[in-house]
């Protein structure tokens, strides 16, 4: 993998962890209906390149996200009580951000091999 690569990699990878989380997070609170549309887009999008880096690097952490993936897809929504989607919202922005923290390692390990 090049430099620009590695960097394009790095961002991306940055992106998937860090604004779902964020997003996530603050899902917790009263907000209107769009923003959930919004944040479903946002989470599913993270979690399909999440899979597609995981599977690349062979971790566990593909399966984990092809599963968030489905849960928050935005053209079958899943319909549960406020309360169950906090819970889940907030398992969901920390395995995020873990899932950041795994695959950033992992890219500069890899790359530290080549």
């Amino acid at each position: 993998m090049e430099p620009s690569e590695k960097k394009e990699t790095l961002t991306l990878i940055h992106w998937a962890g860090i604004l779902p989380a964020g997003m996530l997070y603050l899902a917790m609170a009263p907000l209107p209906y769009g923003y959930y549309t919004l944040l479903r887009l946002i989470v599913c999008g993270g979690s399909v390149i999440f899979s597609v880096f995981g599977w690349h690097y062979r971790r566990p952490i593909a399966y984990l996200s092809v599963l968030m993936a489905i849960l928050f897809n935005p053209l079958i929504p899943v319909h549960l009580d406020k309360e169950a989607w906090a819970v889940i919202d907030f398992i969901t922005a920390t395995y995020h951000l873990s899932a950041w923290v795994i695959l950033y390692g992992n890219v500069k390990a890899y790359e530290e091999e080549k």
